[in-house]
């Protein structure tokens, strides 16, 4: 595989295989590497010889992102520096852990940071929505405070101490968000007999979140869709899809082009990417389709909202929002924000109640007064004729010459 510089960003990017594993290797340091697997594993790897010859020798420092790349490259340096004193690192990794091994006649201890990354790999990756934000929780909350702990020392206490960290640092929404994923790896802790109770059973949320209804004005919304030209892609038709068919931020900021029917002007959202697991056809109103049609395509990049081409998909939100808020004036606003004044801006169009909550995507047993035998009935129609409503009314609402 290529030598390339590896940066934090560019491990973030890199694809996994088809099948099997690919190998990068560091312009900037001979022989250190990053491994990744067809599962998406990414593996830090040290490639090196002896001065004496023979064969080269394969040495894996840890997993990304439990190790960062800075401390990974240090690992390999420390690694190089005794290959050149004539110490074989890999030997001695194997020397001592004979040596442990031969003198501990029980188990070592399950640490919080070793059975964190274990849910994260075994229970998160395959059955979690975001497994990266279960694991960006526990790297930067849960692993600095209790991750050398033997996890079947942590107590009640200790959970509730953690939190209340969080809460301290002025972080109250993020301390229920660490508490619930905290909650979850115990509870799987649990079923798996690493730990006997969960320690976190019965423990209350330390913070009642307040819903949110912040609903944009005729004039704020006006002068946010206007600014939005401005951006540019990916940002600008991002937000404007965001707008136009009242989805979610990330199942907008993740769509493929092949979700998208042109022919039937429908954008299909997977049931991978849907909040309750359902498919859910979002029908395309005219002006979604014309910011579609202004969107560049890149040669084997399957995201409509592409880093520079990459195939990522464009994760840098708060920037342009923040260009927004500075340009307009208007304030206390978030993306999700613009999904709750699409829905209030189609029920003041005469829109029905059911027929927005289908066009949100709300599950059927949400929606109440729908019998199972109505619930099976197309709805696309209804939920076409709801979009192109609101599109039009945005154009409208958007034109200067029109007094709101």
């Amino acid at each position: 595989m290529p030598t390339i510089k590896l940066t934090a960003r560019t491990v973030e990017t890199l694809k996994p295989p088809a099948a099997g594993r690919d190998e990068w290797w560091d312009s900037s340091l001979p022989g250190f590497g990053i491994r990744i697997t067809d599962k998406g594993t990414r593996s830090w790897v040290l490639m090196y010889r002896m001065s004496g010859g023979g064969p080269k020798r394969r040495m894996t420092l840890g997993t990304f992102p439990m190790l960062p790349l800075a401390e990974a490259r240090q690992a390999a340096g420390d690694a190089l520096q005794k290959v050149e004193r004539g110490i074989d690192p890999v030997a001695e990794k194997a020397a001592a852990k004979l040596r442990d091994s031969t003198a501990a006649q029980v188990r070592p201890p399950d640490t919080v940071a070793s059975v964190a990354a274990e849910y994260v790999e075994r229970h998160a990756q395959r059955n979690t929505r975001r497994p990266e934000e279960v694991e960006r929780l526990f790297r930067l909350y849960l692993v600095p405070t209790l991750g050398d702990r033997d996890i079947t020392t942590v107590t009640r206490r200790d959970i509730r101490d953690l939190i209340d960290g969080i809460i301290d640092a002025g972080k109250p929404v993020q301390a229920n968000r660490v508490q619930a994923a905290t909650h979850a790896l115990l509870v799987w802790a649990v079923g798996r007999e690493i730990i006997e109770i969960n320690p976190a059973a019965g423990l209350r949320r330390q913070t009642k979140e307040k819903a949110r209804d912040r609903v944009l004005t005729n004039n704020e919304f006006r002068a946010v869709w206007n600014a939005i030209d401005g951006l540019g892609y990916p940002a600008g038709p991002l937000f404007k899809l965001l707008i136009l068919t009242a989805a979610r931020r990330d199942e907008v900021r993740e769509m493929r082009w092949s979700e998208i029917d042109f022919q039937k002007e429908v954008w299909t959202l997977p049931a991978d990417r849907s909040k309750n697991g359902v498919a859910h056809p979002i029908p395309l109103s005219t002006v979604a389709r014309e910011v579609l049609g202004e969107v560049p395509r890149f040669p084997g990049v399957d995201y409509v909202f592409s880093a520079r081409g990459s195939g990522c998909c464009y994760t840098n939100l708060q920037k342009p929002k923040g260009a927004i808020d500075r340009i307009t004036g208007v304030t206390g606003w978030t993306l999700h924000d613009l999904r709750r004044t699409a829905a209030t801006g189609m029920g003041e169009l005469g829109v029905s109640g059911e027929t927005i909550a289908r066009v949100l995507n709300h599950s059927e047993r949400a929606i109440a007064g729908v019998t199972s035998r109505y619930a099976r009935a197309d709805h696309s129609a209804s939920k076409r004729d709801a979009l192109e409503a609101w599109a039009q009314h945005i154009l409208n609402l958007a034109s200067p010459s029109l007094d709101v």
